[in-house]
């Protein structure tokens, strides 16, 4: 029993440290790509630019694609989090909004269908962007 309960702690503070990895990786993604992005530039003319990042160099396109996305699905998330907390709005929750098709991963359809205290949101653990190329969103409700 006591073994068991040991290999599980493991398991979570590795998925822990796995998603806190993940989400300093996708900070390294300029904030001027992601808001060029956010302002019109194409996706292609976004991926050029992360290209001649160092943290970046020597990535495919199709991965380089996915860091776009990823980190504007982060940026995006946080500023909606941080309206919310500056507009008081403590007991608001949130739920994972996906793209409601056939691309949608397994445990980006299974968080969707629970609720959130938005105060303890962790993006790569309960809030997207969930794993690199995440498109899920947080749709924050106000307690009424």
């Amino acid at each position: 029993m006591l073994r068991k309960e040991m290999q599980e702690g493991e398991m979570n503070s590795k998925k822990k440290n796995n998603s806190e990895s993940f989400i300093d990786e996708i900070k390294k993604v300029p904030e001027d790509v992601v808001s060029d992005f956010q302002n019109g530039k194409s996706i292609s003319q976004c991926i050029a630019l992360l290209a001649n990042c160092e943290n970046f160099k020597g990535k495919e396109k199709s991965e380089l694609r996915e860091w776009v996305y990823t980190a504007n699905s982060l940026i995006i998330n946080e500023k909606s989090a941080k309206y919310a907390e500056e507009n008081n709005l403590k007991n608001a929750t949130y739920k994972i909004i996906t793209a409601g098709n056939e691309l949608v991963c397994k445990r980006c359809e299974s968080l969707s269908r629970k609720k959130f205290v938005l105060m303890d949101r962790k993006a790569g653990e309960n809030c997207p962007p969930l794993h690199l190329g995440c498109k899920c969103a947080a749709a924050i409700y106000p307690e009424w």
